[in-house]
């Protein structure tokens, strides 16, 4: 499903390029990177030894967590939903050139990717739950 992921950006990404349009969403579907340092962080340090690489990679993957939820989730989701809104309720706002093919493809890509954002966010809180009721374990 990563690769799915990129695959499909890539060709949202050609198709915005091609409408010449769309910086918002465009802007804010780079912008989810944000969360990804933190995740290739966590990885790194989950295959190193040693208790700092295992405080870091636990740090690494809340504030990926965290970012991923915020980034990924609400602005990107918040964008997209009010693309949403513009495409289908107010269309006699874009210019007269608009390629409107293109720009339900660009919406159709868009909103696949976010799906594909909320199947990853259910995977992400099950591994929160799961280690939050192995350190309550431990704890206890």
């Amino acid at each position: 499903d990563a690769l799915l992921h990129h695959i499909g950006f890539l060709a949202a990404g050609i198709m915005v390029f091609r409408a010449g349009m769309y910086e918002k969403l465009t802007v804010a579907a780079i912008g989810m990177e944000v969360s990804s340092p933190f995740l290739s962080l966590h990885i790194l340090f989950r295959q190193l030894e040693g208790r700092c690489s295992f405080v870091v990679s636990e740090i690494a993957s809340a504030i990926f967590a965290l970012t991923f939820l915020i980034v990924r989730i609400f602005i990107f989701g918040y964008v997209l939903f009010e693309f949403h809104y513009h495409v289908w309720r107010q269309q006699h706002l874009f210019p007269s050139f608009t390629h409107w093919p293109l720009t339900y493809g660009i919406l159709l890509a868009y909103s696949a990717g976010w799906i594909l954002q909320l199947f990853w966010l259910k995977s992400i809180i099950a591994k929160v739950h799961r280690t939050c009721q192995s350190r309550a374990k431990r704890d206890s």
